[in-house]
This record gives structure tokens, C-alpha cells and sequence, in this order.
């Protein structure tokens, strides 16, 4: 769906507020900003899980509290333990993500990821959600790759809408519960994979799966791209655990460590959950 609206930041209340610290980080000393910003990041990040938790509680049953606690990593073995089959798939990812100019392979080496996960499921995904298109290069490649899919994107920048045969996208603003759910209001749509490439903050995070987790089909894969291992690693471990607790399956995944190194020196990880 087309939009025309002027070109913005985000105005959510977590834009405005990280404004007013970087403010206060140049007119008071380095030591008392570091502790006054680390004791707000932490109240933020627990009363982010809570609201999470309290989402899976109002869509899910919770008879099967724990389901996978002792489960073992299963899309990163696949990753590891990659045979032939997978390796071209691998080549056959790389190939459409570097044709239509996306960095997820020259970059990050999302390919061997991808393979792992979609290289079962690709004849029979319906509908994809990539949240973050910049320019649509992913969205365009991931039409290629699931030649039966309808895909969709959301950006917060009105210069990447676009809409093509099986491709629709949409302004949306992450930090905002409210702008979010007018996506699932207009489009009504339920997603076999969702992916979230989009600030990568764990406000806009957190809101972007309170959005849509509820709208993963069964068996539906939703990942979070590019976490800051040095920063968040251990709050996304903590969110794979209560997305078990609520009976997905969840995997932190330290990609960099089981895949070929790039030449980009990125070091992120990455959060898979599925809806078993």
C-alpha cells in the first residue's frame, strides 16, 4: 500500500528520551552519565521482557510452560553440519542477495542461515514480512527465493515504498505499538516467515514481536537480524528462554562462530524462534 507522507524520524517516546540523554551525556561527568544510563537501560530491558511475557500469556496457552528447556540446537547444527543439498542452497541465496544488490550475504553471511532455515519450506511459504527494506533488495530476493510467496515490508522511511507483482509495503514506525498494529489492521495477514531487519534496538524489537507474533502461522519462522553481541546478547538469550516457557522454539544463534568469516569485521548474532 502505497503511503505519501514527509520524511521522518521516529517520534516515539524511546527516540525522544534517548535525545535527552545524549543531552545530559555532555553536561554531566562521564562516570555518573555511564551509571545513570546503565541503571535506565536495565528498568527498560525488564519491563520490556515483562511486557513481552504478559503478550504470550493473552495468545498462547501455557500448558506447555518449559516445553523446550532441554531441546538442543537445532538450526545451528544444521548450519554446522551442512551437506551437500544445503550448500547449494547457500550458493543459490547468495547468488539472488548479491544480484539484486542486498548485503546479507557480502556482509553478514546470512545465506548459510537461510538455507539452514528455508531450504524445507520454501515450495510451500505463502507470505513473508521483512521489516526494514531500505531499498527493497532483500524484499526483491526473497520473492525470487519463495517464487509462491506474496511479500511484504515496513520502513519508517516513505522513499522505500514501493509495490510490485507479489510485493507490498508500508510505512511503519517500530518504537510505536500503536503504528504497528495499523499494519496488521490493513493488511490482515498472517506470515509464514518474519523477519526483522529493521533498527535493531531492543525497544523496537520487543514492540515489533509484540506486534507480530501473533500473526506467525504454525510451524512459522520469525528472525531478529544483527544483534550487538557485545551489547544485548544476553537480553535476546533471555527472550529465547520465555518464548520456550511459552512453547515456540527458540535459539540464540552465535552465527560469526559457525560460518565463514567476511571481510565487513561485523560480529552479530542472531534470534530464531519458531511456532512448533
Amino acid at each position: 500500500m502505497a503511503q505519501k507522507e514527509k520524511k521522518y524520524l521516529s517520534t516515539s517516546k524511546h527516540y525522544l528520551s534517548q535525545k535527552f540523554w545524549r543531552f545530559l551525556r555532555h553536561i554531566i561527568p562521564l562516570k555518573l552519565w555511564n551509571a545513570l544510563y546503565s541503571k535506565r537501560q536495565k528498568l527498560i530491558l525488564n519491563d520490556l521482557k515483562k511486557q513481552l511475557e504478559d503478550t504470550l500469556l493473552k495468545a498462547r496457552k501455557i500448558d506447555s510452560i518449559n516445553l523446550n528447556e532441554s531441546s538442543t540446537s537445532k538450526f545451528e547444527d544444521i548450519v554446522v553440519n551442512r551437506g551437500d543439498n544445503l550448500l547449494l542452497e547457500i550458493n543459490e541465496l547468495k547468488t539472488l542477495f548479491n544480484s539484486f544488490e542486498s548485503d546479507k550475504a557480502i556482509l553478514h553471511n546470512y545465506n548459510y542461515l537461510y538455507a539452514a532455515l528455508f531450504f524445507n519450506l520454501k515450495n510451500n511459504t505463502n507470505d513473508v514480512l521483512e521489516v526494514g527494506t531500505y531499498k527493497g533488495a532483500s524484499l526483491k530476493s526473497w520473492k525470487a527465493y519463495f517464487t509462491k510467496s506474496n511479500i511484504y515490508g515496513i520502513d519508517i522511511d516513505p522513499d522505500t515504498v514501493f509495490e510490485e507483482d507479489r510485493i507490498k509495503t508500508m510505512i511503519a514506525d517500530q518504537n510505536s505499538l500503536d503504528s504497528l498494529s495499523i499494519v496488521n489492521s490493513l493488511w490482515k495477514q498472517k506470515y509464514d516467515v518474519i523477519i526483522d531487519d529493521g533498527w535493531h534496538q531492543p525497544e523496537a524489537s520487543v514492540y515489533t514481536m509484540i506486534a507480530f507474533i501473533s500473526e506467525l502461522k504454525p510451524k512459522g519462522i520469525y528472525v531478529l537480524e544483527d544483534i550487538d553481541q557485545e551489547k544485548y546478547r544476553e537480553f535476546y538469550g533471555e527472550l529465547a528462554v520465555i518464548f520456550s516457557k511459552f512453547g515456540y522454539y527458540s535459539e540464540y544463534i552465535d552465527l560469526p562462530k559457525i560460518v565463514p568469516p567476511t571481510n565487513s569485521g561485523y560480529n552479530y548474532g542472531v534470534l530464531v524462534i519458531e511456532n512448533i
